[in-house]
Parts: structure tokens; sequence; C-alpha cells
């Protein structure tokens, strides 16, 4: 079977050895993302006047390669964009994301193996999914309130990624989470070769030079010389030392060293005291093609920035259309699969509900924040609307903000509804809005949301990684392609 032109399926499909529906040959772009413990999805731009344009709908399941010499996998419908210019945005999830809606029930594992095959054992409904490791360790794993699978394998404290480290390869319906994922073939990347673009981003902002481990459960341990530092320390200007409170690691009193032993292991699973380095590269293969995957270590030349290192790739953007990579990005992210889970969540829940019991979600989301932030020192601004006329096509605004001070290190969730009306520049076409959060001095977006005509409400919803103590500043910026909003 071709391996290049996505297929269409029914989404009761299981087996996926014909045609299905039909090979969506009509597709312009068709692109796979993939994140380390992270995002998997696909997004493809299909014109109206394709053959299985009306066949298109939400669940159904388009089944494609996600990236170089792997097996096709299946992708969930779950937004179709209004036509635009002839065409629509189809965006779909991989099948694993079904897990979000698999509940497992309360249990314990003695070890990562028990705690794989417990959740598919304890599952209160079929689960179709396999999940196996080869990481090993004596820590308990325990669910001790009902679950969905994707939480425990990654979206939760006590998750298996967060006691037990991994990395996840999502193959159909099998689950793999092993100490790596991928190895080191020689790949080399470099500018004038085959790197068509580049940037680099580094950052020692949230560096962490030691550890103040301690365990506070019946009995109170901590270590004779309080901190454990990594070998880095020296090259920063002051000590940067975060206390980690270690009692969910174990199941009974642990003695000094056995405290000792597992903090080491903290340290070194995360690789603490090494700069977030993330470098962006658009890159061709030449003619010594040596394949790269998701989690390979890689080297990187690029001259013109003064970049010469070896590093983990940590995302990819394979083109199924062209069977190629757009985008490799190599440095480090967050070993969790938690926003993924909450954007899954957030689509799910969003639609075809009141918009009563969005307003209900959102207030509860902002008290959760405010028990968060410390009711004492804290400088907190509901989200308030700051843009108060209309934005013109083309133009752009920060029409919501937030200040707040954290008492200590945590993440914090934002959300708040809007309503708004808008109105395209020519008839009959839609209104782009692109959505950009602002995190102190980061960005995140722009996200693309297309609308007709008319009177919208808008949920909005964002979970920050965990932010260190001190003063931050949130805002939302929106800004207009193709029409205007009041």
């Amino acid at each position: 079977m071709d391996t290049v032109i996505p297929i269409l399926f029914e989404k009761t499909e299981t087996s996926f050895l014909s045609n299905g529906i039909g090979r969506l040959s009509d597709a312009l772009s068709c692109v796979v993302t993939e994140e380390r413990n992270g995002q998997y999805e696909l997004k493809m731009v299909y014109p109206i006047t394709g053959v299985h344009y009306s066949e298109i709908t939400h669940s159904r399941i388009i089944f494609a390669q996600p990236a170089e010499g792997k097996n096709n996998q299946a992708f969930l419908i779950y937004k179709i964009t209004k036509p635009y210019g002839g065409r629509v945005t189809v965006l779909a999830q991989h099948i694993s994301y079904q897990l979000t809606s698999i509940i497992t029930s309360p249990f314990e594992g003695a070890g990562p193996s028990e705690a794989a095959a417990g959740m598919k054992s304890n599952a209160s409904t079929t689960c179709p999914f396999t999940i196996t490791t080869n990481i090993t360790s004596t820590t308990t794993f325990k669910i001790e309130t009902p679950t969905s699978i994707r939480n425990a394998i990654g979206g939760m404290e006590g998750s298996f990624l967060e006691l037990y480290g991994g990395e996840i390869e999502w193959d159909m319906y099998n689950v793999y989470i092993n100490t790596a994922r991928g190895s080191n073939r020689g790949k080399v990347v470099s500018y004038g070769k085959n790197i068509t673009s580049m940037q680099q981003e580094e950052n020692i902002d949230k560096v962490i030079t030691g550890i103040y481990p301690y365990y506070n459960g019946d009995e109170y341990v901590e270590l004779t010389e309080k901190i454990l530092t990594v070998q880095t320390t020296e090259v920063y200007p002051y000590q940067r030392i975060q206390s980690l409170d270690m009692t969910k690691y174990f199941g009974d009193v642990p003695s000094e060293t056995e405290l000792r032993t597992r903090a080491q292991e903290y340290l070194t699973k995360n690789t603490l005291g090494v700069p977030r380095l993330t470098i962006k590269a658009a890159f061709i293969d030449d003619e010594n093609h040596v394949p790269v995957n998701l989690c390979d270590t890689v080297t990187v030349y690029y001259v013109p920035l003064g970049v010469s290192i070896q590093a983990e790739v940590v995302k990819l953007e394979y083109n199924v259309l062209l069977e190629r990579y757009e985008t490799m990005t190599v440095g480090s992210v967050q070993d969790s699969i938690l926003d993924a889970v909450i954007t899954t969540d957030k689509k799910s829940d969003s639609n075809g509900k009141a918009i009563e019991r969005e307003k209900v979600q959102t207030d509860a989301k902002i008290k959760e924040t405010n028990e968060k932030i410390d009711a004492v020192t804290y400088e907190y601004v509901t989200p308030q609307v700051k843009s108060t006329g209309s934005i013109a096509a083309g133009n752009s605004a920060i029409i919501m903000s937030i200040y707040f001070k954290l008492k200590e290190s945590t993440k914090v969730r934002f959300g708040s509804t809007l309503n708004f009306r808008t109105a395209a520049t020519t008839q009959g076409t839609n209104t782009t809005l692109n959505i950009t959060y602002g995190l102190d001095a980061q960005t995140i977006g722009p996200i693309e949301e297309t609308y007709a005509d008319g009177d919208h409400v808008l949920t909005l919803d964002y979970l920050t990684s965990s932010l260190s103590a001190g003063s931050h500043v949130f805002s939302v910026a929106f800004g207009l392609v193709g029409g205007s909003l009041s």
C-alpha cells in the first residue's frame, strides 16, 4: 500500500488494510507534528473541490505516515475550519488521545512494569491500547482516584513520567515508555549544506543548580549536607537551589542513604544545571542521507549563530506528501504531556456545551488559580478587556492582561470567556482571529481561529509550566485578518 497519500477511514475502523472511504490525493498539504512526550497531530489543507471534501467530517480518521520510515498512524479529526479561499484546514490528533477518555480505577504498582500493565487492567471501560516499558525502579506507582490513562502516563503529579522518567513512542494502539526512544545515528545538519534557516534560544533564567531534598511523611528526613548540587554550579553567578518534597517517592520512611540515592537519580534524570537551549532548523537532506527520528541525538553546526552542539531532537514536522521533514527542533522540552491532555479536554468540553456552562467552568478555573497564588503577598488583577473599541483588519491589540505575584514556584492556569462580534472585509468570507498569549517576555502562538460574520463566544484557557516565585505578567492579544472585531 502506498504510504504517501493519506487515506480517509470511518471512525470505527480498526484494521486499516483497505482504501477506506478513499485516498485524499487532492490534499494541498499534510504535515504531522510530534513533540517528545507531547503533541502528536496532523494538519491538512484540502480544497472544497476535492473528491472527498463532503466526506471529511469530525471523528473520522486520516491514516498517514507520520515520519520517515515509520508505519502509518491513525489521526482522529477534531476540527475542520470554515471554507476560506476555496479550501479548509483539517486538524486531527493521534489515536492515542483516546486514552484521555479511558479512565483507570485506583490501583498500586510495585514498579514501572506493574504500573504500565495496571493502567490497562484497571481500565473502567474497554481499553484497546497496550502499554509496555523497559524502565526498572523499585518506586511504587499509585493512582488514588479515578484518572484518565493519558493523565496517569504523564499529565499529573505522580504520573509515570514524573516518577520514572522515560520517552514515549505512540504506535497505533501500542504505547512504549522506554528509557530512551532515539539513538545517535551520526546525523549532522550544518549551514551551507542542509540547513535552510535556523533560530536559537538559550535561557538560564530558570536553571536550577541544586536541590534540598526531604521526606515529610510519618517522620521528617533530610540530608546531613542539606543540599545536592550539579557539576555546573560554578558557571553561574550564584546558586539556584530548589526545595524538593520527595515524600511521594517512598512507601515507607526512607533512610538518609535511600533519600540521597533517590535525589541523585532525580538530578540525573532532570538534567539540572543545563541552560534551556532550543534550536529550530529548517533543513533538507543531502546525498549522504542519514534518517533522523524523534529523540535522536544529532550534531548541529551553524556558523552565523556560532552554534556547534550535540543535542536531542525534541520536535519534528514531517511533510507527508513530499516525504520530507519541514523543521527539526533540537533542545529540551518539559517532560509532560499535560498540555496535550488540557487541549483535548478543552476542545471536547467546548463542543456543543451551553455558554452558561462555559462561564461556570471559567469561574472555577480562576478560583483554582487564586488558590495557588499566595493570599497575602499576591498582586492579582482579574483579567479585564483592555481594548474597548473595535480592532480593524490587519491590526492587533492586547485585549486582556493579568498581573500577579507568586510566593513559591507553581503552575498557574488562566481562563476567561469573551463575547465579541466579527465582520468580514469582503462579503461572503470569514474573519481570521490570531490569538497570542504573552507570559513575561515569552510569546505563545499565534493560534488561528476562523469566524463567520456575527456574534461569538470564546473561552480562553491557558496553563503555564512551573513559574518561579516573584512577579509575572500574563496577556492575551488578538490580531485580525480579513475582517474586524468589536
